[in-house]
């Protein structure tokens, strides 16, 4: 590798036309060429691979560890976890802390200058053509000041050098010394819309947001979708998108409300909530859309049809009219092209199911039942969808929050991911309709509007033809017939998860003994139609938010009073309050879901932000003041006896005349809860509930969203079953109730006779569940009374 001065390792976009990749690397040479072109592109400069060698150079590593690098390759174990974290916080620590030479800051000053930005991006990157480092190395920015910049550089080198990074280097075989780190730093103007395009074989895809594509990047909305015909420039699919908020640099007045909290790396800019009006309408005018299309149709002629950009839509250089800007581009071709670029995603072949043939799917039976309907396959969620739901049934990647309105319209539900304890099956085993999971390629393998029977029982999928729904006159379901001899008394109460008004119904024949869940997520999803309460709250809406909670919670009340309802207060995800649903994970990225099991969520997040909790204690309150004293509260996914106590404390200061009656308890899902169950009941907790959802997956370190992991590991494994063993025992002892409203005893009834043997208290479960479960109970309740009698006459003779 040469070696450079200090001055002559900046590299402006519009000079480095014929350098070799490996001084700037394939962004930098992508965008030179297509400015060669004479193409709109955000201008900018290349911080080159030599210059960090350089700066590596100047270090004087103090650390023994570090006596030999760069020259050594840093032979990390990657599989200790310890080691490894170790390594890269050292590393970085140096690179942070060291001071940039002083002969780079006058070339560095004058870059900023020509540039005049007020923000800058960065986009690190590597100049091997066959490394992507997407996930791996993060954009971010900075303000346009001299600090600022060589701060945000080292932060930015520092990165390559994290844990995450090392491992991934590890995997791809590039040792730490062939590291070569190209940052592209670019101008970022203030942004009217952006997004990215995708052109392949002559068709045109297209996702837009407002402001930055941040918002898009980090998902946290669904962008506006556009798929065209490059040929005839007509649009073939046109999809608007949900979105909730912006990035941008300043306020645009009059279109954009409160401005929230940002992440560290992005902090120079700001984020607010966008209004009604900008969320119900698409970001791009149709003039730029067509604009934008034009470009594209351009760009074929340079890219041979098959090419990836990014693309800002700015008033830059204060113009009159706004102008399309590329910020980042590259092609989508396997072949040896100029840039020799790999596709960014791999294309799944998939052969579409023929009537001809068997036309089976196969995935695991989540919710019970047959029904045939025709398919609508959803991959992007907006408010339009719903009134598209009602008799379909719903083909999805994974069921989010946001579908769940969708689901109360369907007559089914074929998910390509999730296990038997994914949210989606049980809020499908709940409402009643047949479910299929982990169905590998079912939103290609399936056509939108093709008709299907869905065997919930043995979770299989058949193609059928759409006279067979037409012939029976109408799109049903089968119907159940209840055989229970419910007369037979039982000791164990029997209780019932709901969520969902119409449940109520469902239910108002069978003999429960209350509501012992009522899931606040899924009831407050359906009630503000997936915006999540933080967004309520921040427009000033706290007072219609809580008349709606109010007004739902009641009803709840009313329908099974005297008999028990306990109201579990919201588990939402407070550390991305900004989606527009609560969704713990992304409909094409279920991997996502551990960082939610694990994140601030539960009692935590209330002593992190009460704003929601203290809404619900209000909620409470006027239930109460209504007249209705059966509502309880369980606490979610508490961790720590400190949360629990913070909990009490709010209620108690908040609720003055709070009655002596009312009821909080806890779910027991962390396996923490086992060794302080006892503190737990010095400080109050008046009952526990086992979530056994939760429960076995922390005990296993497995997520449920996955239905391979969650099926090798299911919650009657003998591990989960000691456990609760264990906390049935331990609340015996202290003289509180305890429940079960986990999956378990629905999906495994042959664990009730060790439960009621055990002693446990009462039994929650599913409404589609609750005639197998009193079956189970009265059949156990039954062997234990014939056991006693067998021994008291054993010792009489």
């Amino acid at each position: 590798m040469p070696i450079f001065k200090f001055v002559n390792n900046i590299y402006w976009l519009d000079r480095i036309k014929s350098l070799d990749r490996n001084y700037v690397g394939d962004k930098a040479l992508n965008l030179a060429y297509m400015m060669e072109e004479g193409y709109p592109v955000l201008p900018g400069f290349v911080i080159p691979p030599e210059l960090f060698w350089e700066f590596i150079r100047e270090i004087d590593w103090s650390d023994p560890l570090f006596a030999d690098f760069p020259n050594s390759s840093l032979h990390i174990n990657v599989e200790d976890y310890r080691q490894l974290q170790a390594i890269a916080r050292g590393i970085r620590f140096y690179i942070t802390t060291a001071p940039l030479p002083s002969e780079l800051f006058p070339q560095l000053e004058s870059a900023l200058s020509r540039l005049d930005a007020e923000v800058l991006v960065f986009r690190p990157s590597l100049t091997y053509p066959s490394i992507e480092t997407n996930g791996i190395l993060e954009t971010t920015v900075c303000e346009a000041k001299i600090d600022a910049f060589a701060s945000q550089l080292k932060k930015v080198w520092a990165e390559y050098f994290s844990a995450k990074s090392l491992f991934y280097w590890q995997q791809k075989q590039v040792l730490t010394e062939d590291l070569k780190p190209s940052v592209l730093v670019q101008y970022l103007p203030e942004a009217i819309a952006s997004g990215n395009l995708k052109a392949d074989n002559n068709i045109l895809e297209i996702e837009a947001t407002f402001g930055f594509d941040f918002s898009l990047v980090r998902g946290e909305i669904s962008p506006d979708y556009y798929q065209i015909n490059l040929e005839t420039k007509t649009a073939m699919e046109k999809r608007l998108g949900n979105k909730a908020i912006a990035y941008n640099l300043h306020r645009q007045t009059g279109t954009l409300t409160p401005k929230l909290p940002l992440p560290e790396s992005l902090e120079m800019l700001q984020i607010y909530l966008l209004s009604e009006r900008e969320q119900d309408r698409y970001s791009l005018e149709e003039n730029d859309l067509e604009e934008l299309i034009e470009l594209s149709k351009k760009l074929t002629n340079i890219w041979e049809e098959n090419f990836y950009l990014e693309w800002i839509l700015s008033n830059f250089a204060n113009n009159k009219e706004s102008q399309f800007y590329i910020s980042l581009v590259r092609t989508l071709n396997n072949s040896s092209q100029r840039n020799e670029l790999k596709k960014e995603k791999p294309v799944i072949t998939t052969t579409k199911l023929s009537r001809d043939s068997s036309g089976i799917l196969q995935g695991l039976a989540a919710a019970p039942g047959r029904v045939k309907a025709i398919a609508t396959i959803m991959t992007n969620f907006t408010k339009n969808n719903q009134d598209l739901m009602e008799g379909k049934i719903l083909v999805v990647r994974s069921v989010i929050p946001a579908y769940f309105p969708l689901i109360t319209q369907a007559v089914g539900i074929i998910a390509e991911k999730g296990g038997m304890t994914s949210h989606g099956a049980i809020l499908a085993r709940e409402l009643g309709i047949p479910a299929v999971v982990g169905v590998k390629n079912a939103t290609q393998l399936i056509e939108d509007g093709e008709a299907v029977l869905i065997d919930g029982n043995a979770g299989k999928i058949y193609l059928i033809e759409r006279e067979e729904i037409m012939n029976e006159g109408a799109i049903k379901a089968e119907e159940k017939t209840l055989v229970t001899d419910f007369s037979f008394p039982i000791s164990t109460q029997l209780l019932v998860n709901l969520s969902q008004l119409h449940s109520i119904e469902t239910v108002k024949d069978l003999p429960v003994d209350g509501v012992g869940l009522l899931r606040s997520e899924l009831m407050t999803v359906e009630l503000l139609e997936n915006e999540h309460p933080l967004i309520w709250l921040r427009q000033g809406r706290q007072s219609e938010l809580v008349e709606l909670m109010v007004d739902r919670l009641s009803q709840f009340a009313a329908a099974f009073s005297p008999r028990p309802v306990f109201y579990r207060s919201l588990d939402l995800l407070p550390v991305n309050p900004l989606n527009h649903t609560s969704s713990d994970i992304a409909d094409d990225d279920v991997g996502k879901y551990s960082d939610r099991v694990l994140g601030d969520r539960g009692t935590f997040s209330y002593m992190l932000d009460s704003a929601i909790f203290d809404l619900e204690i209000k909620v409470i309150e006027r239930v109460y003041e209504l007249g209705y004293n059966n509502v309880h509260l369980i606490l979610p996914f508490v961790r720590s006896l400190e949360e629990f106590v913070f909990c009490r404390g709010r209620i108690e200061e908040m609720w003055k005349g709070k009655p002596s009656s009312f009821e909080i308890w806890i779910m027991a899902e962390v396996p923490s809860v086992l060794f302080l169950l006892p503190e737990y009941v010095e400080a109050g907790v008046r009952g526990i509930c086992i979530g056994t959802n939760d429960l076995t997956q922390l005990l296993f370190g497995a997520n449920r969203e996955q239905e391979q992991i969650a099926t090798a590991l299911p919650p009657s494994h003998p591990a989960v079953m000691r456990a609760i063993k264990q906390l049935i025992s331990m609340a015996n002892t202290a003289g509180i109730p305890c429940s079960i409203c986990g999956d378990a005893p629905a999906l495994y009834p042959q664990i009730i006779d060790d439960l009621v043997r055990w002693g446990i208290t009462s039994i929650s479960v599913n409404p589609n569940a609750v005639e197998q479960t009193y079956r189970a109970i009265a059949r156990a309740e039954h062997r234990l009374i014939l056991d006693a009698v067998r021994r008291q006459n054993n010792l009489d003779s």
